[in-house]
């Protein structure tokens, strides 16, 4: 299936329908440096899942040494070399947290010399639109993000814990609430994050987090949270790792594609 502007190249969850962007052509390493995939072997990669090669093995390379890099030599394009993508660039991301700190003293500052009637508009005016309950104010930052690819879905390149975002099918936000009638801010959580928190952390694990094959991103307002294709949870601040089980995978994915677009 083509999909112009989709900007993916995968096997959809564990179905037979695999998705191919002609126009999408990220940089992968090669034996001759970091260039561009071609739509064509895209699709020899995407064709190997189908005949159930997966991206196992040494180095995630099964798929790409039996079924990709054979095309590749036919047709005279240089071998592929890794699996992940070429190594992010992080000097942005500085940039951003020091905007980011920024933002944060001046908003800060702008409602501490707000009147008690201000600040109410200012909360009112942030109200999330998925819980715009006259009952309810929100507040954005103590919103929780997911971002979510479906723990099936094989694709033509690793996913990591930097990519999980932008190759992420669901994207939900959850903000914490508190009444109206409470003169204070009495913050509770949405009953699917509270899910979230008890089940990630229910069972600790030995096994460490497969960073190419990330498939769940959860940011809660305190901690950050990474799953892979195998239910391998990784706590981003404490390093600690905790095992999901097929079912707890299962329940989650079935929510998440439930909320999406009511939340």
């Amino acid at each position: 299936m083509l999909s112009p502007g989709s900007r993916q190249l995968r096997r959809l969850g564990e179905t037979t329908i695999v998705q191919v962007d002609p126009n999408y052509h990220p940089d992968l390493c090669t034996t001759q440096g970091i260039l561009p995939i071609e739509t064509s072997i895209a699709i020899a990669h995407e064709m190997g899942h189908l005949i159930r090669a997966h991206d196992d093995g040494p180095g995630s390379m099964a798929n790409i040494l039996k079924n990709e890099n054979p095309v590749r030599r036919d047709l005279g394009i240089p071998l592929r070399t890794q699996y992940d993508p070429p190594h992010v660039r992080r000097s942005n991301k500085y940039i951003y947290s020091i905007f980011s700190w920024t933002g944060l003293i001046l908003s800060l500052l702008l409602t501490s010399a707000m009147s008690a009637g201000e600040q109410d508009k200012f909360r009112e005016n942030a109200i999330d639109s998925g819980m715009s309950s006259s009952r309810y104010r929100s507040d954005d930052h103590h919103s929780t993000v997911l971002h979510f690819l479906p723990f099936g879905t094989e694709t033509v390149m690793g996913i990591t814990p930097q990519a999980i975002e932008e190759h992420s099918d669901y994207i939900l936000r959850f903000s914490k609430i508190w009444p109206m009638e409470s003169p204070f801010p009495r913050y509770e959580e949405h009953t699917f994050v509270k899910f979230l928190r008890t089940i990630f952390t229910s069972k600790t694990t030995t096994q460490r987090i497969n960073t190419s094959f990330i498939r769940l991103k959860v940011k809660f307002p305190d901690a950050t949270f990474y799953i892979d294709d195998t239910g391998v949870v990784w706590r981003e601040d404490t390093r600690l790792y905790f095992q999901l089980t097929n079912e707890q995978m299962k329940d989650i994915a079935t929510r998440i594609t439930g909320y999406a677009g009511v939340v």
